[in-house]
C-alpha cells in the first residue's frame, strides 16, 4: 500500500479492533506486528484520521503553489530530455538497413545477369530476412520513442485545473476518488513519534489527472 511507517520504513497495513460491539479500524506498522511493540513503539494510527488527512491535502491541491511549480518544472525537464542511447541505437539500425538494402539490390542484379542462381538466391533470402528483422526493430524503437514523447503543458490550463480541483474532488464518486488517489499520491508516511502525516505527490500529479 501507499502508507508506510516514518520511524522504521516498514509498510503499515489495515487492521481493526472490536470493543463494546463497535469496530475500530486502524493502520499498524508491520515491524510492530512481526517483532512486537518494542521494535517500533506506538506505530498505530486510526484509519479515519489517516484518510481524512489525505483527503484534506488532496482538496487543498488547488491552492498548493509549490505543487504547481514542481509540476511545471517536471514537465519542462521531461520535455528537454532525450534518450540519447535510443537515438544511437536507431541510427545504427538505419545504417544497417541501408547496407542490407544495397546488398539486396546487388544480389538481385547478379541473379538477373545469370550468376549462380541457387547460391545467390540463398544469400538473397538471408539478406531479406535480416532486412525485415532490422526494419521491425527500428519500427518498434521509433514507436517506443514516440510513446515517450512528452506532451507540452499549457501553464494556464494547468493553473485552471488546479484551481478547480477542490470542487472536482467533491463531485467524484468513491471509485473515481480511489483512481485519482493512485494517480496523485506516490507515498504516505506516518510518524508516530511526532504524530504527523506526510504525503508525497507525484511530480506531475495534476498533469496526469488532467490528461486522464
Amino acid at each position: 500500500g501507499l502508507l508506510r511507517c516514518a520511524v522504521c520504513g516498514a509498510a503499515m497495513s489495515p487492521s481493526y479492533a472490536a470493543k463494546r460491539g463497535k469496530r475500530f479500524s486502524y493502520y499498524v506498522c508491520q515491524s510492530m506486528v512481526r517483532r512486537g511493540a518494542k521494535s517500533c513503539p506506538g506505530s498505530r494510527v486510526s484509519a479515519g484520521a489517516v484518510e481524512a488527512a489525505v483527503i484534506d491535502q488532496i482538496r487543498a491541491l488547488g491552492s498548493n503553489r509549490d505543487l504547481l511549480d514542481a509540476t511545471l518544472a517536471a514537465a519542462r525537464e521531461q520535455a528537454a530530455t532525450r534518450d540519447t542511447t535510443a537515438d544511437a541505437d536507431l541510427a545504427a539500425l538505419d545504417a544497417r538497413g541501408q547496407a542490407l538494402a544495397t546488398r539486396q539490390t546487388r544480389l538481385v542484379e547478379a541473379i538477373e545477369r545469370g550468376g549462380d542462381s541457387s547460391a545467390l538466391a540463398t544469400r538473397l533470402t538471408a539478406v531479406e530476412t535480416e532486412l525485415r528483422e532490422v526494419a521491425t526493430r527500428a519500427d518498434a524503437l521509433r514507436a517506443e520513442q514516440q510513446a515517450k514523447t512528452p506532451v507540452a503543458v499549457d501553464e494556464h490550463a494547468l493553473r485552471a485545473a488546479m484551481a478547480a480541483f477542490s470542487g472536482l474532488w467533491g463531485a467524484m464518486a468513491s471509485h473515481e476518488q480511489a483512481r485519482a488517489l493512485r494517480l496523485l499520491v506516490e507515498g504516505i508516511r506516518f510518524d508516530a513519534r511526532a504524530g504527523s502525516l506526510e504525503i508525497d505527490f507525484h511530480d506531475a500529479a495534476i498533469r496526469l489527472l488532467a490528461k486522464e
